[in-house]
């Protein structure tokens, strides 16, 4: 991906303004992979905000979506709470929300596992198990004492 980032860093909608640039925040410095391979493909195009506190992280959302150039989209991905950070200064800023963009590291739900119930053939074995509409595998493996 920083390789694919780095070939558009090029294609700059202006002389001053690149048409990419990643905003890495992270938890320190020692936490933040890919440094040297972010230098790399993106040069000055990519900034480490590594160690801020929840508020400082806020305010920093706040202020580098409110200077972005008109039509700007946000690209973001990481844990929920980032991501409502970016969602509430966006939506703040007047953006709309087809200019943002979320991949989550977590699901923000589980999913719905209930299900018609299903019998499993064991290929080494040969062995049936028989599985619950509301039962996992797993759970119906170690019902017949199957390792997992």
């Amino acid at each position: 991906m920083a390789r694919h980032l780095g070939a558009t860093t090029g294609q700059a909608k202006s002389a001053n303004t690149p048409s990419v640039v990643l905003h890495y925040f992270s938890r320190s410095a020692e936490h933040a992979a890919w440094q040297p391979e972010l230098g790399t493909a993106l040069g000055d195009h990519w900034h480490l905000h590594a160690g801020q506190s929840p508020d400082a992280t806020c305010a920093t959302l706040d202020a580098l979506i409110r200077e972005a150039p008109e039509g700007t989209h946000v690209y973001a991905c990481g844990p929920g709470p980032l991501m409502q950070a970016v969602k509430v200064a966006a939506l703040s800023a007047g953006w709309g929300p087809e200019r943002l963009h979320f991949e989550y590291f977590k699901r923000e739900a589980s999913p719905d596992t209930a299900g018609a119930p299903f019998a499993l053939t064991l290929g080494r074995s040969g062995r049936t198990v028989h599985v619950a509409g509301d039962q996992s595998i797993v759970e119906a493996l170690r019902s017949i004492d199957v390792a997992v």
